[in-house]
């Protein structure tokens, strides 16, 4: 009996155990059995976003701005390639000096070309090593361009200090020529503001009343003197809210300093940087005086013949100061609408050679495509030379100038420049003749002058 009570606790105490033990099995089990939490860690959910964990994209993959690539569709010639070989349309490239945008403010084009350097100062040019920046060219829309300068153009319009401003001008080409000259002109501006004329049109290399060549032989530097009577004349006319067109080569030199091509358009890249310098509000570039004049033969910047010349230089300008205006153009008229159509030139300067009517011009480029200011600033042209002595005007030909008066006025975007060869150019005529920027008196015989032709645009014109 004891025997069987001691197996019954035997087999009763190993089955409690195997109990037991299966028990804490099937616990272990179920547990391991069951779902992880799907919350993340702290440090793991503040980096979790897709912004975050995205990669940084390559410089490939990111979207380019105008700036950093090449230029916009809407910059480039408008002329057919028929009219402007390609091969002829690239643009110097120039290390701007001090003081001017570094080339990582410049944005590069897909064109470059031998390199130009501006000069630090009016006399030396820097040192240093070529950029490798290329040319920008500037854009053109019909909202308005505003710039550092008081100059602004909007579609049609000039604009100075932010208001439309019909261009009355005068051609005083060879006024930076002497100091005489420049004196002459700056003792008659009052005279020109308060009778209607707001601009002024001088060239560095002058008129064929005054001529000369004022640019060192690789266009790095302009003589100091003749630099000096340029700003005088641009200041005289600040002072006084005017504008003066600043023109750069001539027809004719009595001493040709520059070399060749390179250095002409270096002469170019040299005006603009003294005059980014001064940082003058009221300057206007022209390239060059009746680009397509013959005259300008073999001289070493008689490429000004061709348009495509005229754009490369109007790029020097505009790589140096890229805010500066410019413009081009002369008494060919096909030429002129080639010119006035390509968008890297901001306003068409043309001249009139004879009794055109500036009017009929200036309708007839706009039904070709040219949308933008334009500005005679040559009236009649050598035509003038006709009426003599100097300052002497039959009635029919005064009414050849009034009714041009009369014809901006009802031209929005025209401007016109009084031109009279004899009182302003007087030895090209006759070296007897002196050149004359006071207005004298009424243009009879016993009154010679151009005063009639002031007070007529004084009483009859708008600002």
């Amino acid at each position: 009996m004891n025997i069987k009570l001691f197996q019954i606790v035997v087999v009763g105490f190993f089955f409690f155990i195997l109990c037991i033990s299966s028990c804490h099995s099937y616990r272990r089990c179920s547990a391991e059995s069951k779902p992880q939490s799907t919350q993340q860690p702290p440090c793991l959910t503040e980096t979790s976003t897709p912004s975050a964990i995205q990669p940084t994209p390559s410089e490939s993959e990111i979207p380019q701005t105008p700036s950093q690539t090449s230029t916009p569709s809407a910059i480039q010639p408008t002329p057919s390639t028929s009219e402007i070989p390609p091969s002829q349309t690239s643009t110097p490239t120039f290390i701007p000096p001090s003081g001017s945008p570094s080339s990582s403010e410049i944005p590069p084009s897909q064109t470059s070309t031998p390199t130009f350097i501006p000069p630090s100062a009016s006399n030396v040019p820097p040192s240093g090593t070529p950029s490798q920046t290329k040319n920008p060219l500037p854009s053109v829309s019909s909202s308005p361009i505003t710039t550092k300068n008081g100059l602004s153009i909007s579609g049609m319009d000039i604009l100075f200090n932010d208001k439309p401003m019909k261009i009355w001008g005068v051609r005083v080409g060879s006024a930076s020529q002497s100091q005489a000259l420049t004196d002459q002109l700056i003792a008659n501006l009052d005279i020109y503001k308060n009778l209607g004329v707001n601009t002024m049109i001088v060239y560095y290399m002058g008129t064929s009343g005054g001529y000369s060549d004022p640019f060192s032989s690789d266009g790095k530097s302009i003589d100091v003197a003749h630099q000096s009577r340029m700003e005088k004349i641009i200041d005289a006319c600040a002072s006084r809210n005017m504008i003066v067109i600043v023109g750069i080569f001539y027809q004719i030199s009595n001493s040709v300093h520059l070399k060749d091509w390179t250095a002409s358009v270096q002469a170019v890249a040299t005006v603009a940087d003294l005059l980014k310098k001064k940082n003058y509000t009221n300057v206007i570039i022209n390239i060059a005086n009746e680009q397509n004049s013959g005259t300008y033969g073999t001289l070493p910047w008689a490429g000004v013949n061709n348009p495509n010349k005229i754009f490369q230089m109007i790029n020097a300008v505009k790589q140096v100061d890229p805010n500066r205006f410019v413009g081009a153009g002369g008494y060919d008229h096909n030429k002129n609408i080639i010119i006035g159509k390509n968008s890297v030139v901001d306003v068409l300067l043309f001249n009139t050679n004879g009794p055109e009517v500036s009017k009929d011009l200036f309708n007839r480029f706009v039904s070709k495509g040219v949308n933008k200011p334009m500005i005679n600033v040559e009236t009649f042209g050598a035509w003038t030379k006709n009426f003599l002595p100097p300052g002497v005007f039959p009635s029919s030909v005064k009414d050849t100038y009034t009714r041009e008066v009369d014809d901006s006025i009802q031209s929005r975007g025209l401007g016109i420049c009084f031109h009279s060869n004899p009182w302003y150019q007087g030895p090209s005529v006759d070296s007897s003749y002196p050149i004359r920027f006071d207005l004298g008196g009424m243009g009879t015989s016993q009154d010679p002058g151009v005063k009639w032709y002031f007070l007529y645009l004084n009483t009859h014109s708008t600002p």
